[in-house]
């Protein structure tokens, strides 16, 4: 079983999901999870690998931001 967890244990945890989230919720959620996951990984697959698609004189510079802020809640880059 995964992460060292037996039959008991496992039938143990499904029981409590079972009484927190409701029977007829569980098959939504259930869903709902291998959708994300499926997404993440479609994103995961797609990624452009960062050598090739772009070179470090193309890549835009990122601005450092002041992390207080400033008076009127409006964070400004350093130097400013």
């Amino acid at each position: 079983m995964p992460f060292g967890l037996g039959a008991t244990e496992s039938l143990i945890i499904l029981g409590i999901i079972i009484l927190f989230f409701g029977a007829k919720r569980l098959p939504a959620m259930g869903g709902a999870m291998g959708k994300g996951i499926l997404e993440f990984t479609r994103n995961v697959r797609d990624r452009p690998d960062g050598d090739e698609s772009e070179k470090a004189e193309d890549a835009p510079t990122k601005q450092t931001l002041d992390p207080t802020g400033t008076d009127d809640g409006v964070p400004r880059k350093v130097g400013e």
